[in-house]
């Protein structure tokens, strides 16, 4: 029998795989301005959440657009969501944490 955590482990991956995929599309597809306004829209609609319709999952997903244009704000949500920016310099891997050379 398969443990729970592992399944939720597992359903996080998947979850983290979409947004990054559907991020990029929208990234390359969508021109940097209308996504911003998405996402200042997005974010007024999730604070009528309370209305039919309009909802609290708004807010995020209006970040989500607007920091596709911010980078210093990207970076800071994805580190918040556990992934590793797609812009960072290559030299990051030729350095460790670990404290090699």
């Amino acid at each position: 029998m398969d443990d729970p955590d592992d399944e939720l482990k597992e359903r996080n991956r998947r979850i983290k795989a979409w947004l990054a995929n559907q991020s990029g599309w929208v990234k390359s597809n969508v021109p940097p301005g209308v996504r911003t306004l998405v996402g200042v829209l997005l974010i007024i609609g999730g604070v009528l959440g309370f209305l039919p319709i309009l909802g609290f999952w708004m807010i995020p997903l209006g970040v989500i657009f607007i920091t596709l244009d911010a980078s210093a704000l990207a970076h800071v949500f994805a580190r918040l969501m556990g992934i590793r920016p797609h812009n960072q310099n290559a030299q990051d891997d030729d350095h460790p944490e670990d404290g090699g050379t």
